[in-house]
């Protein structure tokens, strides 16, 4: 209270105050003895509560082997503006909203990801998501496919659209006979 401060009695200890508390403190100079008391109005902000989502959904999620994804933080607190550290299955690190995936290695990008939001006054706040990679198909050659236009035998076929692999620049098709 104020006439605990100008009495210097009751010193604000640890506690828990709630926000928009009035705090009175006592500032005094110990070679005069003079003393001058501070009102502060106490503003408790709240910490970003982030959440990852992939395509809107906050759900752990599969994605194929070397195909793109985007991860988004969405934030219901916390003060602008803010920076995004991510810690990746693998250990490294990156940073930003959204965060970006040019093709999925299970290796680095299969496991739990990390994001941590720090707010503009120092307020952090964390989420996670587990992200799981399934392996390309093994049949991704095309040293033995076809041409489109020669019929449907073997596993590949190739078609001739300036991909990177076979002699013709072939992009290799995947499928399963059933």
């Amino acid at each position: 209270s104020q006439a605990d401060a100008e009495n210097n009695a009751g010193a604000v200890g640890d506690g828990s105050y709630p926000d928009m508390t009035t705090l009175y403190a006592r500032v005094e100079d110990p070679t005069t003895g003079c003393a001058s008391i501070a009102e502060v109005l106490l503003t408790v902000l709240e910490a970003p509560d982030p959440e990852i989502q992939f395509e809107g959904s906050p759900n752990n999620f599969t994605v194929c082997e070397d195909e793109a994804f985007d991860l988004n933080v969405v934030l219901t607190a916390g003060l602008p503006p803010y920076t995004y550290m991510w810690t990746l299955p693998d250990g490294s690190t990156g940073s930003g909203n959204p965060y970006a995936v040019a093709g999925a290695v299970p290796a680095n990008h299969q496991g739990t990801w990390v994001v941590t939001v720090t707010d503009a006054g120092g307020c952090t706040g964390t989420d996670n998501i587990s992200v799981t990679v399934d392996p390309a198909p093994p049949n991704n050659s095309c040293a033995d496919a076809i041409a489109v236009t020669g019929g449907a035998s073997g596993n590949n076929i190739c078609a001739n659209d300036g991909g990177g692999c076979g002699t013709n620049s072939e992009s290799a098709v995947y499928f399963t006979y059933t």
